[in-house]
């Protein structure tokens, strides 16, 4: 983490696919925001609960804990 990490908007990638994980980690890194990336449901919910992020881009279709079911627990 980054020392102005806590001064950038924090936004918390949810996507199973790899590549797709890395692009938007990429663009939104390269754009100012602190960016956390996970590839499962359970993850995010992990995440979620301890980095308190602003905005979450949460894949619908996950494997187990599923996206919708993720935002029904959030």
């Amino acid at each position: 983490m980054h020392s102005d990490s806590k001064s950038k908007p924090k936004i918390l990638v949810v996507e199973d696919n790899f590549e797709m994980r890395r692009a938007l980690t990429s663009l939104l890194t390269e754009s100012g925001y602190w960016v956390q990336a996970v590839a499962s449901g359970e993850d995010a919910l992990l995440k979620a609960a301890t980095e308190g992020p602003h905005l979450i881009l949460l894949d619908k279709s996950l494997s187990g804990v599923n996206g919708l079911d993720v935002c029904c627990e959030l």
